[in-house]
């Protein structure tokens, strides 16, 4: 079963790469814990997905982007030994909530 979510994922993530270099990235992506980051001034989706992954461990299984109290914030869910934690970033500032 564990592999044909690793199948899955990367599935997705060839999905989701194609788009985003066609222009058409979306609001929630699936990031895995092997992505690369890239850094900018705001802290990206992926850059959120990857600072909570090493501080947390586990395997990212959903990051997204959505607007609480008028700021933008990163929601990243990780899988850790068979249970769901839940992460909040904000996005202009990289601190986790």
């Amino acid at each position: 079963m564990y592999q044909a979510l690793q199948n899955t994922f990367q599935s997705l993530m060839l999905v989701i790469c194609l788009g985003i270099l066609a222009g058409q990235a979306s609001a929630e992506l699936f990031v895995p814990s092997t992505a690369v980051v890239v850094l900018a001034a705001d802290t990206s989706l992926q850059a959120a997905a990857k600072q909570v992954n090493t501080k947390y461990g586990g395997e990212v299984v959903k990051a997204e982007t959505v607007s609480k109290e008028g700021r933008q914030v990163h929601q990243i869910r990780l899988l850790i030994d068979g249970r769901v934690k839940n992460v909040d970033i904000d996005a202009s500032s990289g601190k986790e909530l």
